[in-house]
């Protein structure tokens, strides 16, 4: 059993524990802000989770399956080519076609 001092201590560090995870989390820029950081189109081949989901219709799961797609098949050869992934239907498709592009990693080089 808790001694009083302890229980005390103890719901200081909770207190402190919640407040610090609830400030980082008022922090973080909302969604609708970051996607107007974000620059289109963006390259499905090259792109993090986290610049997926920033795409209409993307949420973490679509993003996360993009991602395994692309590792295995080593790439996106075509933007249609991302129809393949499980969860990308016509509609979603259609909302993303002109967000998205394909370079090779070859071709990212020739930019530089």
């Amino acid at each position: 059993m808790l001694t009083n001092s302890e229980r005390r201590v103890l719901i200081f560090i909770l207190i402190v524990l919640i407040s610090g995870s609830l400030a980082g989390f008022l922090r973080e820029e909302p969604l609708e802000e970051r996607k107007e950081h974000v620059s289109f189109p963006v390259n499905i081949n090259t792109a993090t989770k986290e610049e997926l989901i920033l795409l209409p219709n993307i949420g973490p799961v679509a993003a996360e399956r993009i991602l395994k797609y692309r590792e295995k098949k080593k790439g996106f050869k075509t933007k249609k080519e991302i129809l393949e992934v499980k969860g990308i239907g016509k509609v979603k498709f259609e909302k993303i076609k002109d967000k998205i592009c394909v370079k090779q990693s070859d071709e990212i080089k020739k930019e530089f």
